[in-house]
């Protein structure tokens, strides 16, 4: 993976810190969640060359208000 800009280390360290905290796994391999957030940024970086520091926020970011303790103000 290239190295990440500023903002998007930002937002993979929230998601982490947040999923993280509560142990969550993804249900059907047991996978750590984070690796879905993860894998989506890099699914939207390697489709949408264009893709712009947001838009990766967005998707590490995109299920941790609904999924986890963090709020929209964390955010």
């Amino acid at each position: 993976m290239n190295k990440l800009p500023p903002l998007v280390h930002n937002a993979l360290s929230f998601a982490c810190a947040a999923h993280c905290e509560r142990r969550q796994e993804r249900k059907y391999t047991g996978d750590p969640y984070i690796c879905h957030p993860i894998e989506v940024m890099n699914l939207l970086r390697q489709h949408v060359p264009k893709s712009t520091d947001a838009m990766l926020c967005a998707a590490l970011l995109h299920e941790v208000v609904e999924d986890t303790n963090a709020t929209l103000a964390d955010v």
